[in-house]
């Protein structure tokens, strides 16, 4: 029973892993939405610039987001199943989760 659970777990942490691959590749687009709205409301009016600050935070962001990949990942793939995993992902998935909604209020 216990090689059972150890398989489901490990299985559950590889769907979550997945599902924050996901949502974390389609918040990169929303933050750089919210940094270009806030940047065109508060500093200038001039689209092209508001664009370039978007492009420049998105691969900021891309580059972050592929290093929170790899050293999540080799956490999970270490610690699968085990309680400060699924800590991780519960942080992880709600902050991947409020960036949208974030992203719905100011646009």
């Amino acid at each position: 029973m216990a090689k059972y659970k150890k398989i489901l777990n490990t299985l559950l942490a590889i769907v979550l892993w997945l599902a924050s691959l996901v949502l974390g590749l389609l918040d990169i687009d929303f933050f750089g939405k919210i940094i270009e709205s806030l940047y065109a409301r508060f500093w200038t009016n001039e689209y092209w610039t508001a664009v370039f600050v978007e492009d420049l935070a998105t691969v900021i962001l891309a580059l972050g987001f592929i290093v929170f990949l790899v050293l999540t990942s080799e956490y999970h793939s270490k610690h699968a199943g085990e309680p400060g995993s699924w800590k991780l992902f519960g942080k992880t998935l709600g902050v991947e989760i409020l960036i949208p909604v974030i992203a719905y209020f100011l646009a």
